[in-house]
C-alpha cells in the first residue's frame, strides 16, 4: 500500500500565484476545489468536505494530477494514487496499472492509459467504466460526468451516457469531456457533441490558431494566440476571462471555474463559493493586517490576501481592486478603499454591503457587528442597522479617527472622544480626565483610548477587558478585539481580557513588533519575521501563507 501524508489546511485568497517561489508541475480543477501539483506535494484548496481539498505529500517524482467532482488522483514514479470521495470506489486504483501514460478523473470515476490499454474504475451506473473492446494503442483519455472517451489509432470512441460521436473527426489533437458533453480539436477546428442545455455545443465562429482546448463541467475554452475564449454555462462568470490576462501559457477548466497560467502565475475566475478560485500565494512586503471572526486579511505590495473561513464569502476578494489604500475586516465583512472608492464583501446581513455612494476622499473605514462607518472629507458616515441609534452620528469637528464596536461607535475629534449607539454596558460613558488622546479602539461592548499617559477602558468588563495591566510603558498602539485588548509598548505585545482560545497570550519570541491587531478570537502581529497569528484556528485563520 502506498503511503501519502495528508495535511488539512484552510487556504488563502487572491488570484495570482508566484511561479518564482514554487515548482508547478500540473494543475487540475474539480467540482468545487482546485489543485496545484509541485515536486514535493499537491496543494489543493477550496471545498474539503470529502477530503479533496487537502495538502498531500509523499509523492515520488509526480507528473500528472487530475480532479473529479470530489476527488483527485496523481501519477508519479510509483504509479497512481487518489484521495477524496470514495463512495463509488473511485479511489481504488487497479493494482495492475504499469507504465501509466495518462490519467483522467471524471465525475465519480477515473480512467488511465497504461500498457497501451484503457483501464477504468469507480462509478459505472451509465457504463462509463466499462471499456469497450477493440481500442488499440490509445493516445488520449477523457472522463466526463457519466461517460468516457478515448482517442486511438481508429479515432475517437466514447461510451457511457453520451450521444453519437461525430464521424468526420480527423487528426484529433485535444479531447476533453464535461459532465454531459465532449469536445475535440482536430484539423478542421473544434467540434462538440452531447448535451447543449447551457450552450456547450455553440462553438464561437471566430476561433483561430488554437493552441489548447479544455472542457469544464458545462463550459469549454480554447487558448489562441495569447487569448482565451470560452462558451457554454456562465452562471458563475466562468466564461468571463480577465481582460488584463496576457502571455498565457496554459488554461484549465473545472466544473464552474476556469484558470490560466502565465508568467505571473496561476489566475482563476468563475465560481468561488468554496475559495476554489483563490489561488494560494506567499505574502510579500505586508503593509497592514486585519483580523475578522473566522478569517484574516493582509494588504501587501500585490493586493489583498485573505485566508480562513469563506462561510459568508469573506474571502471572495473583488478582482477589480486597484491601488488599495485602506483595508478593514471585522467579523465576517471586509472592506477596501481603492482609486474607485469603497468596496465591501462578505456577510451582507444588516446592510453591510449597502455602502454609501457619495463618499469623497475616504480617510478611514471601521466595521462593527450590525453597522459600519467611514470617515471622508465631509465627516463620518455610517450604514447598517439603527436599532441602537448606531447611525445617529453626533455633531463632530475635525475628526481624526473613528472606531466601531459591536453596537456603538466612537470618534476622536478636536474636542476629544465622542461615542454614540448602544449604552447598555456603559460603553458611551467616557471617563473624565482623558488628555491628548492619540488613539481609540472599540470592542464589542467596551471602548479603550490611549492618551498622553496611559490606556483607559470603559464599558463591559465580563472578561476583564477593562483591567489594563499596570506594567505598560510607553504604549505605541492599542487594538480592541471582541472581548479583549492588546497593546504594543516599549517591551512588546501585552493582551488582557477574554483568553478562551489563547488569543490574549502572544508568542514570547515576537521581535520588533510594528503592528498588533485583535479580532474576535484570534490575534495577529507584524514583526521582524513577518506575520504571526495566534488564537482560534478552527478555519485556518492563523495559518499564515508561506
Amino acid at each position: 500500500m502506498r503511503f501519502i501524508l495528508i495535511f488539512i489546511l484552510s487556504f488563502f485568497s487572491n488570484t495570482v500565484f508566484s511561479l518564482a517561489d514554487t515548482d508547478i508541475i500540473d494543475v487540475s480543477l474539480g467540482g468545487f476545489h482546485s489543485c496545484i501539483l509541485k515536486s514535493d506535494r499537491a496543494d489543493c484548496f477550496g471545498n474539503n468536505g470529502m477530503g479533496q481539498g487537502q495538502v498531500v505529500q509523499g509523492f515520488n517524482n509526480p507528473r500528472i494530477i487530475t480532479s473529479g467532482r470530489y476527488f483527485n488522483c496523481v501519477v508519479d514514479a510509483d504509479g497512481a494514487s487518489c484521495w477524496g470521495n470514495n463512495k463509488y470506489g473511485q479511489l481504488q486504483v487497479p493494482s495492475n496499472l504499469k507504465n501509466i501514460k495518462s490519467l483522467s478523473a471524471g465525475g465519480y470515476h477515473a480512467c488511465a492509459i497504461a500498457n497501451k490499454e484503457v483501464h477504468c474504475w469507480g462509478y459505472n451506473g451509465r457504463g462509463q467504466s466499462t471499456v469497450p473492446k477493440g481500442i488499440v494503442d490509445p493516445k488520449i483519455i477523457a472522463t466526463g460526468g457519466y461517460h468516457t472517451c478515448a482517442l486511438d489509432d481508429k479515432g475517437v470512441q466514447c461510451w457511457g451516457n453520451i450521444g453519437p460521436t461525430p464521424t468526420n473527426l480527423a487528426h484529433v489533437r485535444y479531447l476533453g469531456a464535461g459532465d454531459y458533453h465532449t469536445c475535440a480539436l482536430d484539423e478542421s477546428g473544434v467540434q462538440c457533441w452531447g448535451n447543449n442545455k447551457y450552450g456547450q455545443l455553440q462553438i464561437p465562429s471566430n476561433l483561430k490558431n488554437i493552441k489548447q482546448l479544455v472542457v469544464g463541467g458545462y463550459h469549454s475554452c480554447v487558448l489562441m494566440n495569447d487569448r482565451v475564449q470560452c462558451w457554454g454555462d456562465n452562471e458563475y462568470g466562468q466564461l468571463d476571462v480577465p481582460r488584463d490576462l496576457t502571455h498565457i501559457k496554459k488554461i484549465y477548466a473545472g466544473y464552474y471555474h476556469t484558470c490560466a497560467e502565465n508568467e505571473n502565475g496561476l489566475r482563476c475566475w468563475g465560481a468561488n463559493d468554496h475559495s476554489q478560485s483563490n489561488v494560494p500565494r506567499p505574502l510579500a512586503s505586508i503593509r497592514t493586517v486585519k483580523v475578522g471572526l473566522w478569517a484574516t486579511c493582509a494588504l501587501d505590495i500585490i493586493g489583498v490576501h485573505c485566508w480562513g473561513s469563506n462561510s459568508w464569502g469573506q474571502l471572495n476578494i473583488p478582482p477589480s481592486l486597484i491601488n488599495i489604500s485602506i483595508l478593514e475586516t471585522k467579523y465576517a465583512l471586509t472592506c477596501a478603499v481603492d482609486v474607485k472608492g469603497l468596496h465591501c464583501w462578505g456577510a451582507g446581513g444588516y446592510g453591510g454591503l449597502n455602502t454609501p455612494k457619495n463618499l469623497k476622499n475616504i480617510r478611514q473605514v471601521s466595521l462593527g457587528w450590525t453597522h459600519n462607518c467611514a470617515l471622508d472629507e465631509t465627516g463620518v458616515h455610517c450604514w447598517g442597522t439603527n436599532q441602537n441609534h448606531e447611525l445617529e452620528v453626533p455633531a463632530l469637528d475635525d475628526v481624526k479617527q473613528i472606531s466601531t464596536g459591536g453596537f456603538h461607535s466612537c470618534a476622536l475629534d478636536k474636542n476629544g472622544v465622542q461615542c454614540w449607539g448602544d449604552n447598555k454596558y456603559g460603553q458611551l460613558q467616557i471617563p473624565f480626565g482623558l488628555k491628548n488622546v492619540r488613539q481609540i479602539s472599540a470592542g464589542e461592548n467596551f471602548t479603550c483610548a490611549l492618551d498622553a499617559t496611559r490606556v483607559h477602558c470603559w464599558g463591559a468588563n465580563k472578561y476583564g477587558q477593562l483591567n489594563v495591566p499596570t506594567q505598560l510603558r510607553d504604549v505605541k498602539s492599542i487594538s480592541s478585539g471582541a472581548n479583549y485588548v492588546c497593546a504594543l509598548d516599549a517591551t512588546g505585545v501585552h493582551c488582557w481580557g477574554n483568553n478562551n482560545f489563547g488569543q490574549a497570550y502572544p508568542p514570547t519570541n515576537l521581535e520588533n513588533v510594528r503592528e498588533v491587531i485583535a479580532g474576535e478570537s484570534h490575534t495577529c502581529a507584524l514583526d521582524n519575521s513577518g506575520l504571526r497569528c495566534w488564537g482560534l484556528n478552527d478555519s485556518g485563520q492563523i495559518e499564515v501563507p508561506k
